[in-house]
């Protein structure tokens, strides 16, 4: 792991010497059709990326109007894992003198985004199917209803850009983040490591939300907050099919979507009353694709 590290840190080392000498210093040691390349690793290049504030095209290629939600509901998120993992779940009451301090500070019709934060996330399954279906459509408008390397590029390329960083994260949580842990809590990152160890294939596969299905519950969910990138990738994955439909025959297409969110509601009707609680076999059922899948398709 620690080669992999150093091998990206690297990589990342010279890319960002070649982009500052080529757009900044105007050296020409590159061809600029080989830049972009490059820049995909550059420091220089991605911060000032991150840093933009621009509203971006104005042709009608992006959907600029949904940063605003993106920080809304980001900002909401972290407000209910803040809360809910260090006043709540965790026990750890970090941000708390005694539980009966949470339980008043609670009752308030304010702490309603809260208790409710459990389906902020829902925003950004209707986010990306909305730009999942935006920027397909128009591929498929542009090659004439598609093609094998327009579908073989639509896969490799989301995977690739996705698992680059989200490997080397599973890389250190399963080697090398167990000699960070000390202290009275280090056995929350030591079982933590344990987990990644054992399951870190089902992260690299997406299939991490069946974890509990494979191993057993808690025994391998390597970083439980991924489930949001193994449901995500299972809905790109099988979008194509309802996206070609919505092309060929919008009524149709329409009507697949409309089964489709029926079909998950009557999933979660029956879990609610064959377990007699809303939330069916606690966080196994939280991230469970036919439970989350209403947003994705309304977007």
């Amino acid at each position: 792991m620690i080669t992999v590290v150093t091998v990206f840190g690297c990589l990342i080392c010279f890319s960002t010497f070649l982009d500052i000498g080529i757009t900044v210093l105007e050296l020409k040691y590159l061809p600029d059709n080989l830049l972009p390349m490059f820049q995909g690793f550059s420091a220089y290049h991605n911060t000032i990326k991150i840093f933009q504030v621009g509203a971006g095209p104005t042709d009608g290629s992006n959907l600029s109007c949904i940063n605003g939600l993106k920080y809304i509901s980001i900002s909401w998120i972290v407000l209910g894992h803040t809360t809910w993992e260090y006043c709540f779940v965790s026990g750890l009451g970090v941000f708390t003198k005694s539980f009966k301090a949470v339980s008043e500070a609670s009752d308030n019709i304010a702490f309603t985004a809260v208790w409710n934060g459990l389906i902020g996330v829902d925003t950004f399954f209707v986010i990306g199917g909305c730009l999942l279906a935006f920027h397909t459509l128009k591929e498929l408008d542009k090659t004439k209803g598609g093609n094998a390397k327009m579908w073989a590029m639509f896969y490799v390329h989301r995977y690739i850009r996705l698992t680059g960083v989200y490997a080397i994260i599973i890389g250190l949580h399963a080697t090398l983040l167990k000699f960070f842990a000390t202290g009275p809590q280090s056995h929350l990152v030591t079982g933590l490591v344990s987990k990644c160890e054992k399951g870190w294939w089902t992260n690299l596969l997406y299939i991490n939300n069946f974890a509990a299905e494979i191993y057993g519950a808690g025994k391998a969910d390597c970083i439980n907050v991924s489930w949001y990138m193994a449901i995500d990738m299972q809905f790109f994955i099988l979008t194509p099919i309802v996206v070609t439909l919505l092309w060929k025959m919008p009524k149709a297409g329409f009507s697949l979507i409309g089964l489709l969110i029926a079909g998950g509601t009557a999933c979660q009707i029956y879990f609610t009353i064959a377990d007699d609680e809303f939330f069916h076999g606690g966080f196994r059922y939280y991230m469970k694709p036919w439970n989350r899948s209403h947003p994705y398709l309304i977007g």
